[in-house]
């Protein structure tokens, strides 16, 4: 029997130690303005940080569908 570890974004683990361990990140949605945007993949943290003192609202975040996982 195989055993994997899977979690989502929100965790924070280094690109590098999931890849070590194999673990699978999957991507929070990140709402911004009406608009979703999968976290590491259509926005970076960069992006976001740049963007966050303009924003009119503040941002949410979703989970990813159960399919994602």
């Amino acid at each position: 029997m195989k055993t994997g570890f899977v979690t989502d974004s929100s965790s924070d683990i280094p690109a590098a130690l999931a890849g070590q361990y194999g673990i699978e990140i999957v991507p929070v949605l990140i709402n911004i303005n009406g608009k979703s945007y999968a976290d590491g993949l259509e926005i970076s943290r960069e992006e976001f940080y740049t963007h966050l003192p303009a924003l009119r609202s503040l941002p949410t975040t979703s989970s990813p569908s159960v399919g994602s996982f």
